[in-house]
Formats: C-alpha cells, structure tokens, sequence
C-alpha cells in the first residue's frame, strides 16, 4: 500500500555496508527503489537495478 501513495523510503548507508554480505566488491551507494536490493558501485562502474512484471496469463493457454 505504501507504494501506492509516494511514501518515501529510507535507508541507512553505514548499516546497509556493515552488514554486506558482498563488502569485497566495494561499497553499497544505492539500491533499488523498496532498498530490498543494495548496489555495490566503484569508480568505473554504476549499478542500476531495473524492476519489471509480466502478466503470465497473457503469454499462456487456458
């Protein structure tokens, strides 16, 4: 429901990092828009993360 109406969502980024389990790559500055989904980004590459859906019922037969 939140979702529904622009709630903002907030997360913390030294927690988000402490409790990496991918703190070898690098650290986390962003996430998906629900922040289920941390991105480890470096100076050479940008993490992006793309959310999609599919209406199965439309790609199957009854």
């Amino acid at each position: 429901m939140l979702f529904e109406t622009g709630h903002p969502w907030i997360t913390f980024k030294d927690p988000s990092n402490i409790r990496s389990p991918q703190s070898h790559i690098g650290v986390v500055h962003s996430s998906n828009l629900c922040t289920e989904i941390l991105l480890n980004t470096s100076e050479d590459e940008t993490a992006v993360c793309n959310l999609g859906s599919v209406n199965l019922a439309a790609h199957t037969k009854p």
